[in-house]
């Protein structure tokens, strides 16, 4: 598994994961990381065989999130 993109919207963030070799994708909303920084979101949405629709469905069910970088 791997985070493509994240996403914030207000305190809330989301990401979008490969699960599998760039050909399968899911969506992770409202993510909670734990002490040993293995996240956990609250609900998901998937799965997308193209990035295209799992940004899509990003947009559609948090239209208020912004794309932000890995590294913030």
């Amino acid at each position: 598994m791997e985070i493509i993109k994240q996403y914030r919207d207000g305190n809330e963030r989301h990401d979008i994961v490969c699960l599998a070799g760039e050909t399968l994708f899911e969506n992770w909303y409202s993510v909670l990381e734990d002490s040993r920084c293995l996240r956990h979101p609250s609900s998901t949405a998937g799965y997308f065989h193209s990035l295209d629709e799992a940004e899509a469905a990003m947009h559609k069910h948090r239209p208020a999130a912004v794309e932000i970088s890995e590294e913030a």
